[in-house]
């Protein structure tokens, strides 16, 4: 028996009794074909309120993404403005580099207010996942192999500048840099930034691990870094790995984007 939904198939109901045993009666089909349009109605009123529960959800995100960005982003882009405007009122330098600092807090919340609304309009989008999306997946899928989730960064008009090929190869960057962090780092903390500038886009991943000393020979068996370099070179750029001042290991790979 068909399950229909919407005047389509999309299931069957079967039955079925020994070789040997009595076939059904007309009755017993009709009961059947009952419970069937019954189960019918049943998945398609599932439907319908799984469609309308997901509906809620989108219509309650660009709601949320509307106050943050229009309330919370510009108030804290306008803190901002009026602390750097006020530093230089300030004379005791120990004061300034504390209001310098909290500037610089202010723009890193901003950039990353601006990722996670990226993340909330994404799923609503149609086409080809663009260079952000495919970042924001990639981390999503390392933060169950490191235990936490990376943080994240996006600068500059990333989607309109980056094309499929070299997305794909700073996609798959990425993943060799976390994959990397994940089994061999000991790290707490992960960075992600992605910047696309003055005709260059710059993947940079961070970490607060044991330090390129102990881990960097080890990506992927030492095929790793010669991977990166090889996907690198391909467009005409390089890459670079090696410690932070304040420990761990920093991953670098700057590319030229085509000109159009």
């Amino acid at each position: 028996m068909a399950l229909v939904f919407d005047g389509r198939p999309f299931g069957t109901l079967c039955i079925a009794r020994p070789v040997a045993a009595v076939p059904f009666t007309v009755d017993e089909l009709e009961l059947v074909g009952s419970f069937a349009a019954q189960a019918s109605v049943i998945l398609e009123h599932d439907q319908a309120r799984r469609t309308l529960a997901r509906m809620t959800m989108l219509e309650e995100s660009d709601r949320i993404s509307r106050d943050l960005h229009d309330t919370v982003i510009q108030r804290l882009f306008a803190t901002g403005l009026s602390l750097q405007a006020s530093v230089q009122a300030v004379t005791d330098p120990r004061a300034r580099e504390r209001v310098a600092a909290a500037v610089e807090e202010l723009d890193v919340t901003i950039r990353q207010i601006r990722t996670v609304l990226f993340g909330l309009e994404q799923p609503r989008t149609g086409g080809p996942a663009g260079v952000r999306a495919r970042v924001l997946e990639t981390t999503g899928e390392a933060a169950r192999s490191l235990g936490f989730e990376p943080e994240l960064a996006f600068n500059g008009p990333l989607d309109a500048s980056v094309d499929a090929a070299i997305t794909d190869d700073l996609v798959a960057m990425l993943r060799e840099a976390l994959s990397n962090i994940a089994h061999h780092a000991a790290a707490s903390y992960v960075r992600v930034e992605l910047t696309a500038l003055d005709g260059t886009i710059v993947l940079a991943v961070e970490d607060n691990g044991i330090g390129i000393d102990a881990s960097a020979h080890q990506i992927s068996g030492g095929r790793g870094l010669g991977n990166m370099r090889t996907r690198a070179e391909r467009h005409g750029g390089h890459f670079a790995i090696q410690s932070r001042p304040a420990g761990g290991t920093m991953f670098s790979c700057r590319l030229p984007l085509p000109t159009s």
